[in-house]
């Protein structure tokens, strides 16, 4: 942790995967500025590391920094909007609010989704965006892989949605179904996940190799997830406003949770990734040992973390999000909470990663991870394959 404060700086980076996009269907190139000017100026296509500052974005809390990432060899004739994939393959998919019934294709993800959900405090569960999944775990287990593979599946599993909303002419529905992750650690890169997808998509097609059809499935599956890397918890905060304002005008819930009636078909739920809630908490703690400063501030040195909670819960009631979220076995004093109540009491659905005990019996069947149900009454064995996938 860096010796300045955090909060000096509360503007977040947001890594934008659409490289092969259009601007109208990238969320980030409409996640707009919090106290910004009404018509900020774009920033321009950077490659990472790191690109030159922008003079125009320099009081904006976000910031599109597109990742530069190989494209597929093009055809000569680019398929058309309306036949960009072979929707064959994907008649018999299940309906999108299945995945959050138990359809991520982590088996111990969907074993804890069957369960009957824990009922928040003033959060009832009538709709999936009353969903959020907590996985929690010490460093090295698996979490940001668990929670890549839980985001694959997610994208690769909306294109039935997406190919009907395309079909219908339905633009508020064709821009739901994506990811946005903020990515608090630095940990999710664009690398890994493209390998995950391309797994997923060979597997959906029954295919061993990949070819054009599975090349261009994989640029609208890219098109679709967005990172965002925010310095402080202000700038998750303004992240978050901004995001909520944003997804309020593209796939709004009704006064009785449900999405508005605008749509023309069913549409998805956009699925929030926070990784990780500890970059919150030892911001937190940070300025909870400034010494004298703490009994000057003792009603607000909390208030950030609890700001952020609060926006999440804002958001989750008036848009159609999905959360879920990475938390760390955190070392702390007796009595001390590493994380909000307020967050504490909207988790519906939640799973522990741990390391295999060596010598064990999941140790001897070749397995190196175990997760644990929330009820600790079932524990799977896990491991990860080459390219990311979960076996």
């Amino acid at each position: 942790m860096s010796d300045h404060d955090p909060d000096s700086n509360p503007t977040p980076t947001v890594v934008d995967l659409s490289k092969f996009c259009c601007p109208s269907q990238s969320l980030s190139s409409f996640i707009s500025s919090v106290g910004s000017s009404p018509n900020p100026t774009p920033a321009p296509a950077v490659t990472l590391p790191p690109p030159p500052p922008n003079p125009h974005l320099s009081h904006s809390p976000t910031c599109l920094l597109p990742i530069s990432i190989p494209p597929p060899p093009q055809s000569s004739s680019p398929p058309s909007k309306t036949s960009y994939l072979n929707y064959t393959y994907f008649n018999n998919s299940p309906p999108m609010p299945n995945f959050v019934q138990g359809n991520t294709n982590v088996s111990f993800v969907d074993s804890e989704l069957r369960r009957t959900p824990r009922t928040p405090r003033g959060v009832p569960i009538t709709s999936p965006s009353s969903l959020v999944f907590e996985i929690e775990g010490p460093s090295g287990v698996g979490k940001t892989s668990t929670l890549t593979s839980v985001v694959a599946q997610f994208v690769v599993s909306n294109y039935h949605t997406y190919h009907e909303a395309v079909l219908a002419n339905d633009e508020a529905t064709e821009m739901s179904g994506q990811v946005v992750v903020i990515d608090t650690e630095c940990g999710v890169f664009p690398a890994p996940l493209k390998s995950v997808l391309e797994a997923k998509i060979l597997s959906a097609l029954n295919k061993q190799a990949l070819d054009q059809e599975c090349r261009e499935m994989v640029e609208w599956a890219m098109q679709r997830i967005h990172i965002i890397r925010p310095s402080s918890t202000a700038g998750g905060i303004a992240a978050l406003e901004s995001l909520r304002h944003k997804l309020s005008t593209v796939n709004p819930l009704n006064q009785n949770g449900k999405i508005s009636q605008h749509h023309q078909i069913t549409a998805a739920p956009t699925l929030l990734c926070l990784d990780s809630l500890s970059a919150f908490h030892y911001h937190d703690k940070y300025v909870d040992n400034l010494g004298d400063f703490k009994d000057k501030t003792a009603n607000g040195v909390q208030s950030g973390l609890n700001d952020f909670f609060l926006l999440l819960t804002r958001l989750r009631n008036s848009c159609d999000v999905v959360v879920f979220a990475t938390k760390p076995h955190l070392y702390r004093k007796k009595n001390e909470n590493s994380t909000s109540t307020l967050w504490n009491n909207s988790v519906t659905h939640s799973v522990t990663l741990n390391n295999v005990i060596d010598g064990g019996d999941e140790d001897r069947a070749g397995y190196d991870k175990v997760a644990v149900s929330s009820d600790g009454t079932t524990t799977t064995p896990f491991k990860f394959d080459g390219r990311g996938g979960i076996l």
